[in-house]
């Protein structure tokens, strides 16, 4: 009973990655791969100790912004396609629950990425963005 569980989690994992987080930084990276891989860049090498202007770092902004809603999206339409599926099979009432449980955890993992990654790097680079507006306002003074 415990194995089958794990196999459920890691398939569900498998399926957060495939279905939600891969999308959504896909579809971001060919909107626009230089300012992608710029905020990458700048998220991840720890490029935050170099001077910044605020404008790029509101250009990252609106990446990490569009990243977020783009999961968002992937995983809505991942559970649509899980509704679908389960429409399609109602014959075996039985697995209904474990079914509709599953199909709506793309959705769960989109709200994830976008509550628990997205809103707080948004919020940090909103910290940073204004300091930095501060900064240029007093050197410019």
């Amino acid at each position: 009973m415990f194995a089958d569980v794990n196999v459920k989690f890691y398939l569900s994992l498998s399926t957060a990655v495939l279905a939600v987080i891969m999308p959504g930084l896909l579809l971001a990276l060919s909107v626009s791969p230089s300012r992608c891989l710029k905020t990458l860049g700048y998220l991840v090498m720890s490029r935050r100790n170099e001077e910044v202007s605020a404008s790029e770092i509101r250009e990252h902004i609106t990446i990490v912004n569009a990243f977020g809603d783009l999961c968002l999206a992937c995983g809505s339409t991942a559970t649509l396609c899980g509704f679908i599926t389960i429409l399609g099979n109602l014959e075996d009432a039985s697995h209904l629950g474990g079914a509709l449980s599953m199909s709506l955890l793309p959705l769960l993992y989109g709200m994830i990425v976008k509550v628990f990654m997205s809103f707080p790097i948004t919020v940090t680079l909103n910290e940073a963005a204004e300091k930095a507006t501060i900064i240029q306002d007093s050197t410019h003074d």
